[in-house]
């Protein structure tokens, strides 16, 4: 979760809203699309997900390693506090007590 913050906080930095997969679906239907489904998957972290699920905390853990110096070069969070935070996003994806979500989205043209 903080990794997550720091990292919409640095986006803001050069107006990119790292959150808006999740309106992808409002967008469709403002562009004029019809019959648009947006369901949020949750795609399970960790070794309780199996293959796929050691893949998605292996891309969070690799994700969050590589914007550290982004977080840090814009002082958003010391080295310290962001080596404390990496250690508790590695401990959380591979322990498998969370998921990641995506949003698939598909409409048709009216």
């Amino acid at each position: 979760e903080q990794v997550f913050h720091w990292a919409r906080i640095a986006g803001m930095v050069h107006d990119v809203n790292l959150q808006i997969a999740a309106w992808i679906g409002s967008l469709f239907l403002d562009s004029g699309l019809g019959n648009v489904t947006a369901p949020k998957l949750q795609l399970p972290m960790g070794q309780r997900g199996g293959r796929v699920g050691s893949m998605v905390a292996a891309n969070a853990i690799a994700v969050a390693e590589a914007i550290r110096p982004w977080i840090v070069g814009y002082s958003i969070a010391s080295d310290d506090a962001y080596a404390r935070a990496l250690e508790g996003v590695r401990a959380e994806a591979m322990e498998g007590n969370g998921a990641y979500p995506i949003f698939v989205s598909y409409g048709q043209r009216m």
